[in-house]
């Protein structure tokens, strides 16, 4: 059962994610409940059944960064109903980019990088997560402390995914740099649709992002962890 499920996750996920993305089209709030929280249950334990007997603490970092991302997801399903869910969704998905970093910081925590070397893989991020800032700075309000711990965090997550370049193969880098950037564009959607200006097919639009986010840092992950053990994909 878990080798089939292995094998043929790609297709069991774009299905799931498709049903979702119906959901959010037609607003079916009633399996929404159901669907979202399967999203990233599923690529976790994908994660987990792909990384068995190849436990390292970037796997770990990588895992406990999926089951946090999976509480932010339950926590935010329930913001109608009191803003402290948004709060406490927001610190989940903080912590899981914490997770994030720390796994990214395995990659590169033997390799020394120049001045100019930090400096080109900091600029985009930074400029990204500082011109969102600005904008969102006026209508932010009693939210603009926690707002930009996380903006701080996920653009530290943006960076020391850039600077994998020296330590992975290029499908890894690129897969996980993607999903950082995917990442990044979910949540400035996210943040402009709720504090800034809400817009037609949100909903849709930060969960499209979110989910190719995540599921390509898993696969850039998984590529890293099979190369080290040797593993073909």
């Amino acid at each position: 059962m878990e080798k089939l499920f292995q094998k043929y996750f790609r297709f069991f996920f774009l299905l799931l994610t498709i049903g979702y993305c119906l959901v959010e089209v037609y607003n079916l709030s009633t399996f929404r409940y159901a669907l979202k929280p399967l999203l990233l249950l599923s690529l976790s334990y994908y994660f987990y059944l792909s990384t068995r007997g190849m436990r390292s603490k970037f796997s770990r970092h990588m895992q406990t960064g999926l089951l946090f991302s999976l509480i932010g997801d339950i926590l935010l399903m329930f913001t109608s109903q009191s803003e402290f869910y948004f709060i406490f969704g927001l610190v989940a998905f903080l912590c899981a980019h914490v997770c994030y970093c720390l796994a990214f910081i395995e990659s590169i925590r033997k390799n020394h990088f120049s001045f100019s070397e930090l400096f080109l893989a900091a600029m985009p991020f930074l400029f990204m997560s500082g011109t969102v800032f600005f904008i969102l700075m006026p209508y932010l309000k009693s939210m603009l402390v926690p707002v930009l711990a996380y903006i701080l965090v996920i653009t530290a997550m943006g960076i020391f995914s850039a600077l994998r370049y020296k330590s992975v193969e290029p499908n890894s880098y690129y897969s996980i740099l993607a999903g950082a950037l995917f990442f990044m564009l979910s949540d400035t959607l996210l943040a402009f649709n709720k504090f800034y200006q809400s817009f037609n097919y949100a909903g849709i639009a930060i969960m499209s992002t979110y989910i190719l986010a995540q599921y390509l840092l898993v696969e850039g992950g998984l590529t890293s962890i099979h190369k080290i053990n040797g593993i073909r994909a």
